[in-house]
């Protein structure tokens, strides 16, 4: 299992570090060609849009791997260690189980998207290569909350996230 998350934490990493550099390569030079050229890429918006989304789930399937997720701390760690367990738990249940679920509806609407043939405004690009990003970065997070489950379950303390 650690080799598995070390895996999972090395392409986390690298696509978050991929499209935010991208994200901030296309938007500078967009400004750039805007302020010097007076052109604007109409690409610039879709793509960014696009790696954004990508990069947000990726870093929200870091913070479940870090323990960075938002948490009522104040509440649960008045409760004794038991109950904590168990809260943990449920909440990394319910992760799992939303996220498969968004997944679902994500790959649902980047199907729709193929079969009608949508494109973007600007790009004229298929619109599932963008939609895609969804469901991706939702599986991610549901491999983070399973394993937290997996982990919780065994009682297991991770290590440090690679």
């Amino acid at each position: 299992m650690k080799a598995f998350d070390r895996g999972i934490a090395k392409i986390e990493k690298i696509v978050c570090i991929i499209s935010l550099t991208l994200m901030i390569a296309i938007t500078f030079v967009n400004v750039a060609s805007r302020f010097i050229f007076h052109l604007s890429f109409s690409f610039a918006e879709e793509i960014t849009t696009g790696l954004f989304v990508l990069t947000s789930l990726m870093g929200s399937a870091i913070g479940v791997r870090k323990h960075m997720h938002l948490g009522l701390n104040v509440v649960t760690d008045a409760l004794p260690a038991p109950v904590q367990h168990v809260l943990t738990l449920l909440a990394n249940i319910i992760g799992f189980v939303f996220c498969v679920y968004m997944a679902y509806l994500g790959f649902g609407m980047t199907w729709q998207e193929y079969i009608t043939g949508q494109i973007t405004a600007a790009m004229q690009a298929p619109e599932w290569i963008f939609g895609i990003m969804l469901p991706i970065g939702f599986i991610f997070i549901a491999i983070r909350f399973g394993m937290e489950v997996i982990w919780n379950l065994k009682h297991e303390e991770v290590g440090e996230y690679e």
